[in-house]
């Protein structure tokens, strides 16, 4: 609702500034601005409630109608849609890119990168306090310090 509007408009802003400063650097966008559209039978609560956001926000939108969706997107059946809202500022962060290009830039800035497989270390008072690395080391917990769950695998490359 009002919290996830505030959030979405902060982080538009913030990927924005991102592909600012590093975009260049890296060779490539994190952000692309794709717009989006959300499309229903009949207007409901939650297309109500959104419109009431964004207009409270500031968020650019239009109300469109079925045939105007599918003369905008063809590929889209909207023969039983009466209300469509668009928002064109909406896009994708490329999620790989983006977290090897902060890995890049902590590790520039004097962060030391592993990557292991891990198993939970000691509980100090009710708290797991680090983490067993796959060669036997343990490594504690401290500030600055992000450890990856156990389902987490770094991709060799390919697509997003």
């Amino acid at each position: 609702g009002e919290l996830w509007t505030s959030w979405a408009r902060t982080a538009l802003s913030r990927w924005r500034a991102f592909d600012d400063e590093h975009a260049k650097e890296f060779g490539t966008k994190f952000f692309h601005q794709t717009g989006d559209v959300i499309c229903r039978a009949q207007d409901e609560p939650f297309i109500k409630r959104t419109r009431e956001l964004w207009t409270a926000q500031g968020v650019k939108f239009e109300v469109i109608d079925g045939a105007e969706v599918m003369k905008r997107w063809p590929v889209i059946a909207a023969h039983d849609i009466t209300i469509a809202i668009t928002e064109p500022d909406a896009g994708v962060a490329r999620a790989r890119a983006s977290t090897q290009a902060v890995a890049a830039i902590a590790q520039r800035e004097g962060v030391q990168l592993i990557i292991s497989r891990v198993r939970p270390g000691a509980i100090v008072n009710g708290k797991m306090d680090g983490v067993v690395l796959e060669d036997g080391k343990y490594t504690g917990a401290r500030p600055g310090r992000v450890i990856r769950g156990p389902g987490y695998r770094p991709s060799s490359g390919g697509g997003e």
